[in-house]
């Protein structure tokens, strides 16, 4: 398989030509956050992808030339744009591209990358970030890009940071957790430059389902058949609500494809941070 290229980002200064759609015209989407709060629009000009990141910046996908195009408000940071491409652009563009992303965290270990799909919130880059300190290497955070075509599936790691939740950073950062050099792992990793690119093959899917308090006190390993795993993967797929209906078909197909060659598990565990070394010995026998 020929190595994913990313694409170029290219910052330029905001063009007033450029129309904002209001998000309730037809063939628009929008994305909002958990409270509803609109923060970007959707919209495709010709079968090129814009996205509009409200009042900061427009990013022309332009998978042609493989170029992101930014157009960028007043007095936003460059930081800021950086951020939003990296942790949100790019795996779209990966998507759209023809490759497979799921919102995901994983790590490798000697058997291959292990992905942990799970809600914004539930621990994925908790436990992402457990598993490295007994020897595992992280290998995203938040967005796991994979070619379904190979048997096995192969996966590339593409630049990420880690991010913990501050309670969860507290905890690891109070010794309540093997603790040894975490000021250096939770900061922002280096990007990476496209010939640094790492390939590995896929080897499971665990999909994390936290039960609250008032649920009994167990962690739960249930192996899921292809039937089963399939729909459970499509809810965590990187998608684009409005993308043109033969990419949508492709992405089912693909997904199909996984889950006819790899071991998809859902793990049912209690929301305690203190329970994250049990989880991490379930998931350690488990890969």
């Amino acid at each position: 398989m020929s190595p994913v290229t990313l694409p170029e980002l290219r910052i330029n200064s905001y063009d007033i030509s450029i129309r904002i759609p209001d998000p309730f015209e037809q063939n628009i989407g929008s994305w909002r956050d958990a409270k509803g709060n609109l923060f970007a629009i959707i919209q495709i000009i010709k079968h090129q992808y814009w996205i509009h990141w409200i009042n900061i910046a427009s990013f022309h996908l332009n998978l042609h030339e493989n170029v992101v195009s930014s157009y960028v408000f007043p007095e936003i940071k460059r930081e800021l744009v950086d951020d939003i491409f990296q942790r949100n652009i790019l795996p779209y563009y990966l998507h759209l591209a023809g490759l497979e992303v799921l919102h995901a965290s994983a790590v490798r270990s000697s058997m291959g990358v292990v992905g942990f799909c799970a809600n914004s919130g539930s621990g994925k880059s908790t436990l992402a970030y457990a598993l490295s300190k007994q020897g595992k290497e992280l290998w995203c955070d938040d967005a796991l890009v994979i070619s379904t075509s190979p048997t096995p599936p192969t996966v590339f790691k593409i630049p990420f940071y880690v991010r913990l939740l501050p309670d969860t950073y507290k905890f690891f950062l109070d010794g309540k957790y093997d603790n040894q050099q975490l000021a250096q792992e939770v900061l922002p990793y280096p990007r990476t430059s496209t010939n640094e690119i790492k390939i590995a093959e896929l080897s499971k899917i665990i999909i994390m389902e936290r039960i609250g308090k008032s649920k009994i006190d167990q962690i739960d390993v249930i192996p899921l058949s292809p039937v089963q795993a399939f729909p459970n993967l499509i809810k965590h797929a990187y998608t684009i609500e409005i993308e043109e209906d033969v990419r949508k078909k492709r992405m089912l197909e693909n997904y199909i494809d996984l889950t006819s060659k790899i071991s998809v598990y859902k793990i049912k565990y209690p929301s305690n941070l203190n329970r994250i070394a049990d989880l991490v010995d379930e998931i350690l026998d488990l890969i």
